[in-house]
């Protein structure tokens, strides 16, 4: 079981796929060096993951994150989800990152559920200064035996110690996540569970994912920070 509290990821933890993953051709042999100098970074995230954000209302998130989700949220509602619910960032440590938010809702067959994420960053260093909004957009399957079927487009995501199967459509939009879902759905050779709602849905996913980062901290991907540094940490949130 996780421990609570603030961890600090360190690349010498990384897999050579998670590796070739972020660095791509040109910078796997930086994210190699790293590897092997076991560099750890600056930035720290709260374990588990998904007590670092909460339900909310849609008007708890900023009006440019809700018009960045709008329009993927009237998708799903076409394609046939049900109403979904809007997630918050209550533990970010992360400065480059100034905005963001969350919506997740389940198809109403009960099966597939879709999560849409609106992230807004900021780097400002000396007259340097860049911004950008990133969508990054995933939908899951969940089996009977404690796995997880996910199709996503983006390249941010952690190898999870064989528990779930990640399949990735470089940019692809949400209708196509949604097809190719539908399509593993169907060939799936283990048998899908079925949820009556979202929040049953995340409570099943959310034991998947804790499971995830238990074999993540276990290779020294993620490492507890120090107490005083953790409670350094959570003093500056408050100020």
């Amino acid at each position: 079981m996780i421990q609570p509290g603030i961890y600090r990821m360190n690349f010498g933890g990384l897999t050579l796929a998670e590796c070739w993953r972020f660095g791509g051709l040109l910078a796997f042999p930086i994210a190699l060096g790293l590897k092997l100098r076991r560099k750890a970074t600056d930035n720290c995230n709260w374990l588990p993951a998904h007590e670092a954000e909460r339900d909310c209302a849609p008007e708890e998130l900023s009006l440019e994150t809700r018009e960045g989700l709008a329009p993927y949220v009237e998708e799903l509602s076409r394609s046939g989800f049900q109403p979904g619910r809007y997630r918050k960032a209550v533990r970010c440590f992360i400065p480059s990152i100034v905005d963001s938010g969350a919506y997740v809702a389940l198809h109403a067959e009960g099966v597939r559920a879709a999560f849409v994420a609106c992230c807004y960053t900021r780097i400002v260093r000396g007259e340097y200064r860049h911004e950008r909004e990133v969508v990054s957009l995933s939908t899951e399957v969940l089996t009977t035996d404690g796995h997880a079927v996910v199709v996503l487009n983006h390249k941010n995501y952690l190898d999870s110690g064989g528990l779930s199967r990640v399949i990735r459509l470089r940019g692809a939009p949400l209708a196509r996540l949604l097809r190719r879902l539908e399509r593993e759905q169907r060939n799936s050779v283990r048998a899908v569970r079925r949820f009556r709602d979202i929040g049953e849905f995340s409570a099943a996913s959310h034991q998947i994912e804790d499971a995830a980062w238990e074999s993540r901290i276990a290779r020294g991907l993620y490492q507890r920070v120090a107490p005083e540094e953790e409670s350094r940490i959570l003093t500056r949130m408050t100020v």
